[in-house]
């Protein structure tokens, strides 16, 4: 009875020295070595993310630059000082009923002015499309933070060509407005004329 528990109190101490000695040290760097890796590929698969997701309306190619502001009034004469629907859309912030706010917005600072569109082509048609324009970053109205846009869309619009463009694609539209109407004519494209 001795032996026995001499020997299993020999067998203790042995698995007490084999989990606290070099095979515990040894297995540390193997236990870790799995989240290193997976660790550098989620850094990987973070910075390949942004490059495979689709352009957002408010790309740099999309920007309202100052050279292409100039581009525009120097090509289109009539067109000085216009209005980017865009950046008034981002003053108007949150107001609680946006297309109100935003027709009241277009009445008081661009009232027969040109206003420019910059957004997403869709609805492409022989002589009409849509183009979304994404008016706030986040709807503060949106359970979900989904961005805020309207949704215009454009006839008799010049150098529009529904052949250069896929759903999706971004669009520069040089247009009127009547105030409180989503429809926009008449127009030029300025990205299909070179103006961009």
């Amino acid at each position: 009875m001795r032996t026995r528990t001499l020997l299993f109190a020999l067998l203790i101490a042995a698995c007490d020295k084999s989990s606290s000695g070099p095979t515990a040290s040894s297995a540390a760097p193997s236990a870790s070595a799995p989240v290193a890796s997976a660790s550098a590929s989620a850094a990987a698969s973070a910075s390949a993310a942004p490059s495979a997701a689709p352009a957002a309306p408010a790309a740099p190619s999309n920007a309202l630059t100052p050279e292409r502001r100039a581009k525009i009034e120097a090509a289109i004469h009539e067109a000085k000082d216009f209005v980017d629907a865009k950046e008034l859309g981002h003053e108007l912030g949150g107001a609680p009923d946006f297309n109100k706010a935003f027709a009241e917005a277009v009445t008081k600072k661009a009232a027969g002015k040109w206003i420019l569109f910059r957004g997403t082509m869709n609805a492409l048609q022989k002589d009409s499309f849509a183009i979304a324009v994404t008016m706030l970053e986040v709807d503060p109205n949106s359970p979900f933070g989904a961005p805020k846009f309207v949704l215009f869309t454009a006839k008799d619009v010049k150098g529009y060509d529904a052949a250069k463009y896929k759903p999706g694609d971004d669009g520069a539209v040089l247009a009127k407005l009547a105030p409180g109407k989503t429809e926009i004519k008449p127009g030029y494209d300025v990205v299909a004329l070179g103006y961009w």
